[in-house]
């Protein structure tokens, strides 16, 4: 009964805590886009480039949390994984140029 309590209360602490940091996330945005609001509207920025402004932030923070969870599973691989697949990648890119393309030829990964 007692192994039982402790195991419980072990995954509400858990679960308390990613709640508070889902709620600091979210204030963390809010304030973000209320500072921005503030910004706009001291500054007589009209309507339309506000529009355009926001809609840039908001693509701006959706790249950013990509990257974020990309390099998070990036760095889960293997070093060796990694490499092939930055090689992969980035290749067709590197061998538009003459010297990366005979570079690739001789030395192949």
């Amino acid at each position: 009964v007692i192994l039982a309590l402790m195991v419980v209360s072990t995954f509400v602490s858990k679960i308390t805590d990613l709640m508070i940091q889902l709620q600091r996330i979210t204030n963390e945005k809010t304030t973000q886009a209320h500072t921005l609001r503030i910004y706009l509207k001291e500054h007589n920025i009209s309507a339309q480039l506000s529009v355009r402004v926001k809609i840039h932030m908001e693509n701006q923070i959706k790249r950013m949390q990509k990257q974020e969870a990309e390099a998070k599973m990036l760095n889960a691989l293997p070093k060796n994984v990694l490499m092939d697949l930055h090689d992969e990648a980035r290749s067709p890119a590197l061998i538009s140029h003459a010297f990366f393309k005979h570079l690739s030829f001789a030395y192949p990964r």
